[in-house]
């Protein structure tokens, strides 16, 4: 199973596309939720103040997640697998994100975060040696587990769609 999440470039607007098994999903209803943070801080310590929100819910497809000035972070439950043991990836489909840290939290407060990388930064800090970025998921999943990704996409327009 992989989990796409698609920031494609339309008139100069970047949008996230969600894809569960091959179904695009509506982040609407998808328990996907997003905030701003005023610095462009990717460390384990950011994650923690901002792990507790304050996370608003997408309240349409469409809502515009642009600002100049912040780095966006958007939270996601894991889906559970649709078969044990299988592999499951998250593929963020941009190459353009300037800066990307993700964390996996388990519902249990840990966290596995992956290292900085971007199109910012060196080729090499890309997981796998993919134009966009890859990210493996958890084989076993509990209810409350969660994706964290924070991405600097700052003098571009995000919209979730």
């Amino acid at each position: 199973m992989i989990m796409f999440l698609s920031w494609g470039w339309q008139s100069a607007s970047a949008q996230l596309r969600l894809y569960l098994e091959g179904s695009q999903q509506d982040p609407a209803t998808s328990g996907v939720c997003y905030q701003f943070v005023d610095h462009d801080v990717f460390s384990d310590q950011m994650l923690w103040r901002v792990r507790r929100g304050p996370w608003q819910p997408l309240e349409s497809s469409s809502t515009s997640l642009s600002d100049p000035f912040r780095t966006c972070w958007i939270k996601l439950p894991v889906p559970a697998p649709a078969v044990v043991g299988q592999e499951r990836l998250l593929y963020i489909d941009n190459p353009h994100l300037n800066l990307l840290k993700v964390w996996i939290l388990s519902a249990d407060g840990s966290a596995r975060g992956f290292p900085l990388t971007g199109d910012n930064l060196p080729f090499d800090t890309r997981l796998t040696p993919e134009s966009g970025f890859v990210y493996p998921l958890p084989l076993v999943t509990r209810p409350g587990d969660t994706i964290i990704i924070a991405a600097d996409k700052r003098a571009s327009k995000l919209e979730l769609s």
